[in-house]
């Protein structure tokens, strides 16, 4: 997302409408926007894990973070 950003920034698309299509499958696994780990021992996180800021969803914050950033941007 962060490179499509990047070109459609570069592209001057700020200032008219532009779309990303991103053709992906399952969750961010890798990089600063990652979700979840590859680690498949590692137990699937629920609502309630993430308001109570258990270790399983140790991933939610920093990922919000990053993609509140590359909102803005886009």
């Amino acid at each position: 997302m962060n490179i499509a950003v990047s070109l459609l920034e570069a592209a001057g698309g700020q200032g008219r409408g532009s779309r990303i299509i991103n053709l992906i499958g399952g969750a961010a696994t890798y990089g600063p926007g990652k979700i979840v780990d590859e680690k498949l021992s590692e137990r699937i996180r629920s609502h309630l894990d993430i308001q109570k800021d258990r270790d399983n969803a140790k991933h939610y914050k920093p990922a919000i973070k990053y993609y509140g950033e590359l909102a803005l941007r886009a």
